[in-house]
């Protein structure tokens, strides 16, 4: 393997190709937790994406920022998220969440723009603002 390959970042095009850095090492049980992960990351993309067309479409966005804070590293926002399914108490204005986010991420060896935090490692995040009661939303 050269060392250009190895230094690879890896891009959407890549995408369902195994990246050799990210599987070296790994076991098998590793490497199915780890695919599983991605797929849950992507289905929840998604999910997130059709309810932001489907928000768009009745003209009101689909999350709203409770809170934030801007660090060295992008931009924590705690928000409020619509759903997008008929009938649930998120039409009537009660958001889901919240739920935080880094925004506008700087040098990414990923490329991400975005990242969801999950609330078990929002302590691992020391500059996160304090999350905001539901009453707040």
């Amino acid at each position: 393997m050269n060392s250009s390959a190895a230094m690879r970042t890896p891009t959407r095009a890549s995408k369902g190709k195994t990246d050799e850095y990210l599987v070296a090492g790994k076991t098998r049980e590793q490497l199915s937790a780890l695919r599983e992960l991605i797929a849950k990351e992507e289905a929840m993309i998604a999910k997130e994406e059709s309810a932001e067309k489907k928000a768009e479409k009745k003209g009101k966005s689909s999350r709203e920022v409770v809170s934030s804070k801007a660090t060295g590293d992008g931009t924590y926002q705690w928000e409020g998220v619509v759903c997008g399914s008929k009938g649930c108490r998120c039409e009537s204005g009660k958001l889901h969440g919240p739920y935080l986010y880094i925004r506008g991420i700087r040098n990414d060896p990923k490329g991400r723009k975005s990242i969801y935090i999950p609330l078990a490692a929002v302590g691992q995040h020391p500059d996160a603002p304090a999350r905001p009661s539901m009453g707040e939303m």
